[in-house]
């Protein structure tokens, strides 16, 4: 797979959009939340 820009690109046709914030939170915690909504 090749990746121009490595904070946008497609997964199984779904576009992911990477974006830092000011918080305390890990990407992990995102990455996991969002798994979970995905696959209830």
């Amino acid at each position: 797979m090749e990746v121009k820009n490595p904070y946008i690109f497609k997964v199984n046709e779904k576009l992911v959009r990477m974006r830092f914030s000011d918080t305390d939170k890990i990407a992990d915690d995102y990455l996991t939340s969002v798994l979970k909504n995905l696959y209830r």
